[in-house]
This record gives structure tokens, sequence and C-alpha cells, in this order.
């Protein structure tokens, strides 16, 4: 379940920070251009912006990685299970704060933190399996792992978008960046207990 919440967390940032950046913070309205027959230049730079900041946070993975790497030389599953719950639960923080944030600065913070989530996301999997030994429990895992991020990708783009259809006046982009945060939330509960 840890994985299931930490894929969801991972797939609602990557579908939803840009258009946040460029809805919430540039004030960009999407539906201009198609409506009025110009081009919305306000949603545009919040995309680019946004994708920029996006751009950071592969910093923070490769940082993120090299501590991760050398935290697998001397392998000790409590280890890498709190420095997956601390960068979850930071990326946790950091997607929550969107509710807060109204100044275009805060992404170069905000988004680069949720950085140590998807590096360790991707990583620690890896890892733990190679604690496993026989060849026949790592083809377990490694299909479990699979199994469960085809149902965080049907939960994260079919589930949370029927719901944002039930409640249309409702901020999607927000919404779902406090969706990524409640995965991350549920992901650090669910690890809690590994």
């Amino acid at each position: 379940m840890a994985h299931f919440f930490g894929a969801s967390n991972i797939l609602m940032l990557s579908v939803y920070a840009t258009s946040w950046v460029a809805q919430d913070l540039f004030k960009g309205d999407p539906y201009k251009s198609q409506t009025s027959g110009g081009l919305n230049i306000l949603f545009d730079i919040g995309v680019s912006w946004g994708a920029f900041a996006l751009f950071l946070t592969s910093f923070v993975i490769l940082l993120a990685g090299f501590a991760v790497d050398k935290m697998t030389r001397n392998p000790k599953k409590s280890v890498l299970k709190y420095f997956y719950i601390f960068s979850q639960l930071l990326a946790t923080l950091s997607l929550f704060s969107c509710a807060f944030i109204d100044n275009f600065d805060d992404i170069f913070i905000v988004f680069p933190l949720t950085g140590f989530a998807f590096q360790t996301f991707q990583t620690i999997p890896e890892v733990l399996s190679d604690c496993l030994g026989s060849e026949k429990n790592i083809k377990k895992l490694k299909n479990v792992q699979s199994f469960v991020l085809f149902y965080a990708q049907v939960f994260s783009f079919v589930v949370i978008p029927l719901f944002f259809l039930l409640f249309p006046d409702r901020n999607d982009n927000l919404w779902g960046m406090s969706f990524a945060g409640l995965n991350g939330l549920l992901s650090v509960i669910f690890a809690l207990y590994i």
C-alpha cells in the first residue's frame, strides 16, 4: 500500500504541477485561446515556469540518488525505511503548502523538495528486492510492483478525475496537488508498518 500511494503521489504531482502554476499563480486561462482566437500568454508562461521548477527537481533527484546509493552500500532496512518516510513526508508537506502559496518564487522550493520522494519511490523497492535473495522472490516482488503501479495509474487518471467531475466548481489543479499530498501522507502511514 505504501508503494501504491507513493506512486499516486508522484503521478498526481506530475500531471497537475504545471497547470497549477499556470492557473493558480499566473492566473492564466487555458480556454482563452480557444474561445478568443488569441494566445493566452499568462497560461503559457506559467506552464513553462512550472516545467522549469520540475526540471530543477531532477537535480534533487540526482542528489537523493547519491544518498540512497551510499545507504545501499551498507543496507539496513530501517535506514532506508526512514529515508523513504522522510522523503514522502517532505513531499507531502510541500504539496499541502500549495494551498497557501501565492508567490511564484515558492515553486522553486516546493517542487524540488518533492524530488526526494521521486527518487526513493523508484530506488528503495529495487534495493529491498536485492535483499530478498532468490530469483523467484525478486520476480514476485517486481510483478507486485507492476500490478500496484498499474492500479495507481487507474486511481490517479480515472478515479480522481471522476471526483473532479462530481464537483465541477472545485479548483482541479489545487485539488490534484492536495490529493498528491494526501497520497504521500498515506504512503508514510503504511510505510511505518513495513
